[in-house]
């Protein structure tokens, strides 16, 4: 069974067995908040994605991005959602 929720509506996949549920690795994106990345780590996700894309209503600024990356466990991937970005902002972030 798989349970995924795309522009507010939850989708539901009864086809998927279990064997292919262990496979799979949970990323989350837009997170905003300290206490949604500990919630999120403490319930086992595999990855996290910060949005630094200005006109997206999950954004947040990079020093914000780079305190909530820092309470990562080496276990968990951080992920940053650009759109268009200027080079030096690229490189800036990379330096996260």
């Amino acid at each position: 069974m798989l349970l995924v929720c795309w522009n507010g509506t939850l989708w539901f996949t009864p086809r998927m067995t279990l064997t292919k549920l262990a496979n799979t690795k949970i990323k989350i994106c837009g997170i905003t908040n300290a206490s949604d990345t500990d919630f999120a780590v403490l319930n086992g996700v595999d990855a996290l994605g910060f949005n630094l894309f200005p006109k997206s209503r999950r954004h947040i600024e990079l020093d914000k991005a780079q305190s909530l990356a820092s309470r990562l466990p080496d276990s968990v991937l951080s992920f940053a959602l650009l759109v268009n970005p200027e080079e030096r902002f690229v490189r800036e972030v990379v330096g996260m």
